[in-house]
């Protein structure tokens, strides 16, 4: 409730001699509009004060404590949040000439004034769920303000701050404590990408299964995570184009390889940013559409073309041979291989270590999903025939060979597999 700590003003004349200050307050003497001094309790003035021209004038200001209880609504970091507390202190007046040049006539009004600023400013730096904290950095804001100084009056005690949550209040804090336990522990997130590969117009498409940390969970909501990662991924994609680069589409189990050393190699380093920190990455590589035709063609193309050099050399297809040729970077020949019933893959497997295994099995896996993917076009299946006799005449002749008009004939119509028209 407003208190005006001025309670009277009077202008005593020359014959007035009872008067006196009373107890627990304060006079503050002016002679026309100069201060002159102060009056104690049980002090009057004197004669020549009494007698003076321009005549005593004296106010009376009440020195009694008083406490004041302030309940106030607060801002918080985040804008859609506010937080109810309630202000008790106690006072008294100081400056007692202070307050009557300026005229204070609620001294209520003034403290809330100087300090409503400070405590807004205060809760601003906290979320609802720090309304612990919240209290104790208001208190040590208003002990921290020179109320004294800016008003005239003085705080008799520390404050006491007390923090007022509804029932829905705590309940949207232990809704946001419980996420932001989950916050603090490893996130995980999904990311695909295509990658250039050594030939232009032919790519890869990679998965990166990431898991980061939230550097300060505090500040982060659930729904800000997306925009973080997708912010900080190009740091990544930077890395993994390099790596890419070096490779054509039918040494994917090469490049898959390659792209996890890239990405392992810069999470050593570090990566950071966006409020973020990326622990670990798995990479999983695969062709993009357009480059899966080129991928069994490059492989039957190499498989044929090393099948007709050992036959023309006498050399055994036998395991030894298969092992020379995955460990010398051909591997997606021996896996062609394998894919048309030419090859021992379970003696195979058993020569190779693991990381050998996993690589084999990636281009396997691949070559009989595209394959069943094309057998379902056998016009495809064709001109993908045609086109490796076509690359192999090339080669061993040096030129073009004449149109074929069987072969002609089978593109026309589709046709069986190469192996029919001629035992390479």
């Amino acid at each position: 409730m407003p208190h005006n700590p001025i309670t009277s003003r009077s202008e005593p004349g020359r014959l007035d001699f009872g008067f006196v200050v009373p107890k627990n307050a304060v006079g503050v003497l002016y002679q026309g509009q100069k201060f002159v001094r102060l009056l104690a309790p049980g002090e009057g003035i004197t004669g020549s004060e009494r007698t003076s021209r321009a005549g005593p004038v004296i106010y009376i200001v009440d020195r009694l404590p008083h406490s004041l209880q302030w309940r106030l609504d607060l801002p918080l970091a985040d804008p859609a949040d506010r937080l109810s507390a309630t202000v008790h202190l106690r006072y008294r007046v100081e400056d007692a000439q202070r307050v009557v040049d300026e005229h204070v006539s609620d001294t209520e009004a003034e403290i809330r004034r100087v300090l409503e600023p400070v405590l807004r400013k205060t809760s601003r730096l906290f979320k609802l769920v720090d309304h612990a904290e919240v209290q104790q950095a208001l208190e040590d804001a208003i002990a921290g303000t020179d109320v004294q100084h800016l008003t005239g009056l003085a705080l008799l005690d520390p404050a006491q701050v007390e923090v007022n949550l509804s029932d829905a209040d705590l309940r949207e804090v232990e809704n946001r404590r419980r996420v932001g336990r989950k916050l603090q522990r490893a996130q995980q997130a999904q990311i695909t990408a295509t990658l250039p590969s050594q030939e232009p117009q032919f790519g890869f498409t990679v998965t990166v299964n990431m898991r980061f940390a939230v550097q300060n969970p505090k500040e982060v909501t659930p729904e800000d995570l997306p925009e973080m990662v997708e912010m900080l991924w190009p740091q990544l994609v930077r890395k993994l184009r390099r790596a890419s680069h070096n490779y054509t589409v039918e040494k994917l189990a090469e490049a898959d390889e390659a792209l996890q050393e890239a990405l392992d190699e810069l999470i050593d380093k570090g990566v950071q940013g966006f409020g973020l920190t990326v622990l670990d990455a798995d990479v999983s590589t695969d062709l993009e559409p357009s480059a899966r035709q080129r991928f069994i063609e490059l492989a039957d193309i190499d498989h044929q073309s090393e099948k007709k050099r050992r036959q023309a050399q006498g050399m055994a297809a036998n395991t030894d041979y298969y092992l020379n040729l995955v460990r010398g970077g051909s591997m997606h020949i021996a896996a062609a291989a394998a894919a048309n019933g030419d090859l021992d893959l379970e003696a195979l497997y058993a020569r190779l270590d693991g990381k050998e295994r996993e690589r084999m099995q990636l281009q396997l896996s691949l070559l009989d999903k595209l394959r069943s993917d094309d057998a379902k076009d056998e016009r495809h299946d064709a001109d993908v025939s045609i086109r490796i006799l076509d690359n192999l005449a090339s080669e061993f002749t040096g030129q073009a060979p004449p149109a074929n008009p069987a072969l002609v004939d089978r593109q026309r119509r589709g046709g069986s597999s190469v192996a029919d028209e001629e035992d390479l």
